[in-house]
């Protein structure tokens, strides 16, 4: 399974040293995580654990989907626009990403039995850094550094409905995807050295769950008009091992050497 993040991107800048594509910090790691991959979401700074709506499909917490009444279908695209400046230069780089999609069936109704399944990005990979070098020694030079990829999540899960409306709900997670990296040295022609490349990437994939408890209207509880539709969730992610295939490649004056 292939990831299915689709990135444009558009950047002008002009510099010593610059990046463009998106965050240079995305080289560690599995790169940055999606903290949002809904409008809803996005505009609930990503809380909504306990949110319980038959309206959606909440992907914070499986226990949420109790609730659902009828077929829910979901698609969502994410985009930005950045302005960076200092004293002597300005850059702007704007991003479209496809941040996934899921199907929800109410299987039972009266027991809250819920089915949902899905694709859903979970890190991304996007740098492009060239730095330029003036040396005496070894001539003029330039370093290009490049990385792509990230990880996406296929998951399905059900929820359930326990006594005293206690909601339940669990999700079996995929993890799947690349991560490429490329480090390139370019001298200038007055130079004797020859231009290298090292090229490294990786390949996960892995196994992981979801767990979802979600607790019933604490008004109805308490027997209190004060406090309406409160509730309490709790989500917890569990990420099991990813197992990894590597190789790289280096290019340099002497041939190309696979490792």
């Amino acid at each position: 399974m292939r990831n299915k993040i689709f990135i444009v991107f558009t950047i002008l800048m002009f510099s010593e040293l610059f990046a463009s594509g998106g965050s240079v910090y995305t080289r560690y790691g599995l790169g940055d995580l999606y903290l949002y991959n809904s409008a809803r979401k996005l505009s609930l700074g990503g809380i909504g654990t306990a949110i319980l709506d038959n309206e959606i499909v909440n992907l914070n917490n499986p226990a949420t989907w109790s609730a659902m009444d009828n077929t829910k279908f979901g698609a969502s695209m994410l985009s930005n626009f950045s302005i960076i400046s200092d004293e002597n230069f300005n850059a702007s780089y704007s991003q479209v990403k496809f941040t996934g999609f899921h199907l929800g069936l109410p299987v039972q109704r009266d027991y809250g039995i819920g089915f949902v399944i899905g694709i859903i990005p979970f890190s991304t990979i996007n740098y492009d850094v060239q730095n330029s070098y003036t040396s005496g020694q070894v001539n003029n030079y330039q370093q290009d550094f490049i990385g792509s990829g990230g990880l996406s999540k296929a998951f399905f899960g059900f929820s359930y409905i326990l006594p005293l409306d206690i909601s339940i709900g669990a999700t079996l997670d995929y993890y799947t995807g690349n991560a490429k990296y490329q480090t390139t040295i370019i001298y200038d022609g007055t130079s004797d050295f020859s231009n290298s490349n090292f090229t490294s990437e990786f390949k996960y994939k892995g196994l992981g769950t979801t767990l979802g408890l979600l607790t019933p209207n604490l008004a109805s509880i308490f027997n209190s008009d004060k406090i309406n539709n409160v509730r309490l969730g709790v989500s917890y992610e569990i990420s099991g091992k990813l197992n990894t295939d590597s190789s790289g490649i280096a290019t340099t004056a002497i041939g190309e050497t696979v490792f």
